[in-house]
């Protein structure tokens, strides 16, 4: 049997796909996201910032009279809200393949050339620091990798389902791939996608509406086949989520009285954050949540939360946080070591850093191996309280974890 990856787009696609086989006994390959797919693909020579040391060596790179001209504080809290958009503008270019100094001879940005003069001393003196420092970033991979071929001569192949877009930089990536073992794309031909049509001549012939495959080495569509577009469906208007929700499980409902497998009906919400409105009301635990359920939500979250906002001087918090016994002087240490950040929350009193079996605490919400790498990436840096409780509550507010209801 061939050994064959698998690669989807997220890892919800990943569980879907597995149930799929699973549910008709189906053979399981090997399946891996896009993302780790790419990391594990090629090898840098340096280790990657972490999300925090990121935004700490950005703004010591941005310590230069030109960049004042952006307005934007160098406090660690407020400078940390703008990085994100620096790093978006520089991903883009990398993965794009495009070099900032070009935007400079381009006439549609000629009134900006003041501003991306000063992009462009603010990501020199980024990789400056970064390569001073011996780490690097992603957006240097572009044009820095190497192909880790003991990775990929360890499959016969890689099958792609793509949904979506690829970057410059994945399209050069793949069919570097492809020239060492086969690697096949799979994909719907929609007027959404019409930006991928360049990955084969014979796409720009082909009919909208089909799933292809495509053999990225030759460029020639191995299969395709017409898409069922026809849908039968109901449409309701609704005037609140509320009662989205109420038309929506009065709907489940028929459907389960009219026999159909209560597995096999999917509840497709416009965003995750309509999945807490959705939790309250399932009062029976019929749903089970496919995202998983968010740590924000927990409560060992959201007295850190709290915690902040009373830092930043919001006095509701803090009559909160004095209800909870949750008060101290200790909060406005400044120049303090990660170490001592956790003691002081560990001393005050915070529920999962205070506990007597604090690794399987953390290990249950599965903070355990952020917080490992979080201290070990940052141990040389000494920053106040309330900068450190920032990074921290940045660093796993997205985090997931096991629905166990």
């Amino acid at each position: 049997m061939e050994n064959i990856l698998y690669i989807y787009p997220t890892n919800r696609a990943i569980r879907e796909k597995k149930e799929e086989l699973l549910s008709s006994n189906s053979f399981v390959p090997k399946m891996m996201t896009i993302a780790e797919f790419e990391s594990r693909a090629v090898v840098v020579e340096n280790r990657l910032v972490s999300s925090s040391e990121r935004v700490i060596f950005l703004k010591e790179a941005s310590k230069f009279k030109e960049f004042d001209r952006f307005k934007i504080s160098r406090s660690l809290v407020k400078f940390y809200s703008h990085s994100s958009d620096f790093f978006r503008f520089f991903e883009e270019l990398a993965f794009e393949k495009v070099d900032i100094s070009t935007l400079l001879l381009a006439d549609f940005y000629a009134e900006f050339v003041k501003d991306i003069e000063v992009l462009e001393k603010l990501f020199n003196r980024y990789k400056m620091i970064l390569d001073k420092e011996g780490v690097s970033d992603r957006i240097f991979i572009p044009k820095s990798y190497e192909i880790n071929y003991d990775f990929i001569r360890s499959f016969d192949g890689f099958i792609l389902i793509l949904e979506g877009f690829l970057t410059k930089f994945e399209v050069e990536l793949f069919r570097a791939i492809a020239k060492i073992k086969p690697f096949t794309i799979k994909m719907a031909l929609t007027p959404f996608n019409k930006k991928m049509y360049f990955l084969a001549p014979a796409l720009q012939e082909s009919k909208q509406l089909q799933e292809i495959e495509i053999d990225l080495a030759t460029q020639r569509i191995n299969r395709s086949s017409n898409i069922n577009s026809s849908l039968n469906t109901i449409l309701s208007v609704a005037s609140s989520r509320i009662e989205q929700l109420t038309i929506a499980m009065a709907q489940i409902e028929r459907w389960v009285r009219d026999g159909i497998e209560p597995s096999k009906i999917a509840l497709i919400l416009p965003d995750e954050s309509f999945a807490s409105v959705v939790r309250r009301f399932d009062r029976r635990g019929n749903f089970n949540f496919a995202m998983g359920k968010e740590y924000a939500k927990e409560e060992s979250f959201i007295l850190l939360d709290e915690l902040l906002k009373y830092l930043k001087g919001d006095m509701l918090s803090k009559r909160y946080l004095e209800r909870k016994n949750l008060m101290s002087e200790l909060f406005f240490e400044k120049g303090i070591t990660i170490d001592r950040f956790f003691e002081i929350l560990a001393s005050v009193g915070f529920p999962l850093y205070s506990s007597s079996n604090r690794l399987e605490a953390l290990e249950e919400f599965n903070l355990l191996e952020p917080w490992f790498a979080f201290r070990k990436l940052l141990k040389g840096f000494r920053f106040d309280f309330r900068e450190w409780l920032f990074l921290w509550i940045n660093e796993i507010k997205d985090i997931k974890i096991d629905d166990k209801e």
